[in-house]
C-alpha cells in the first residue's frame, strides 16, 4: 500500500511533518520563509525543501517553476516564534520541566540536535509552576491561537495539532 502524500506548509523546524512521518504519511515538500527554519528542515530531511514565502509558493506552482506531485494532504504549522511558546506551554500544563524555568534562567537552545536546557543550577529541584492560561486569553493574537494551545499534543510527540 502507497503512502498518503503530503506538503508541509510554514514548516519552521519540522515537527508536524516529523509527526506525520511517524504515522506513515510521505512528506513530499516543506516549505517556510524563515531561512533558520529551513536550515534545520535540511539537516535532518529526506525530502525537498523549499524556502518560500507563501505568495510565492502559489506564484511559481501557477507558472511551473515549482511542480508538485499527486498529494493527498496539505499540512500548514501554526507560527513557532522561538521555537515555540505554543508546544512549550502544553510541556508546562502537564507539569513537565519546562514549568520549573523560571524568569532570569539561561537556557540554550539546539535546534540541529533538538534540545532544550538550562543552565541555572539546581532548576530539577524547584517546584513546578503551574501556569494560569485562563488569565492570557486576549490580545497579541492570543486569540486566533487558542485552539492550538488548547489542543496542542505532548511536546515529546512533537506538539502536533489537527483541527
Amino acid at each position: 500500500m502507497q503512502k498518503p502524500k503530503f506538503i508541509d506548509l510554514f514548516c519552521g523546524a519540522g515537527g508536524l511533518g516529523i509527526g506525520l512521518a511517524e504515522a506513515g504519511f510521505e512528506n513530499v515538500l516543506s516549505t517556510d520563509s524563515d531561512y533558520d527554519a529551513i536550515q534545520t528542515m535540511n539537516s535532518h530531511s529526506n525530502h525537498p525543501v523549499l524556502q518560500s514565502d507563501i505568495i510565492d509558493l502559489i506564484q511559481n506552482l501557477d507558472t511551473g517553476q515549482v511542480v508538485l506531485p499527486e498529494i493527498d494532504l496539505v499540512v500548514g504549522d501554526p507560527p513557532c516564534q522561538g521555537f515555540c511558546a505554543i508546544h512549550l506551554s502544553s510541556e508546562a500544563a502537564d507539569g513537565g520541566p519546562i514549568a520549573q524555568i523560571q524568569d532570569g534562567d539561561m537556557l540554550r537552545l539546539d535546534a540541529v540536535n533538538g534540545t532544550l536546557e538550562t543552565l541555572a543550577e539546581n532548576w530539577q529541584d524547584r517546584h513546578i509552576i503551574y501556569p494560569k492560561l485562563s488569565e492570557n486569553e486576549e490580545g497579541m493574537g492570543r486569540e486566533l491561537f487558542s485552539v492550538f494551545r488548547r489542543t496542542a499534543g505532548p511536546t515529546s510527540q512533537g506538539a502536533g495539532v489537527v483541527v
